[in-house]
């Protein structure tokens, strides 16, 4: 079985706003999440490259075909929004 990194196991209910994300977090914006019941999602790992994540991913269907894993982008902190997500002018 492939281990997830133990830092970033963590079950999301909600979205984390980009400023509480760690240094490790931001340098690695490609997620391998595991969709869960009630719009619930595992963070399994994080990467720096896509195609890091691609080949991940490919691994984990075939040791679990039966979960649903998705890539996904999560970008780092984002200067031209406020603390509650709008848009400067």
């Amino acid at each position: 079985m492939i281990p997830a990194h133990p830092a970033t196991a963590e079950i999301f209910a909600a979205p984390i706003h980009p400023c509480a994300q760690t240094y490790y977090d931001r340098l690695h914006p490609w997620m391998i999440i595991r969709q869960l019941p009630k719009m619930q999602r595992l963070t399994l790992c994080r990467f720096r490259q896509r195609s890091e994540a691609e080949a991940y991913l490919k691994a984990l269907q075939r040791l679990s075909p039966e979960a649903t894993y998705q890539i996904i982008f999560d970008p780092a902190d984002r200067s031209d929004h406020l603390v509650d997500g709008t848009e400067d002018d």
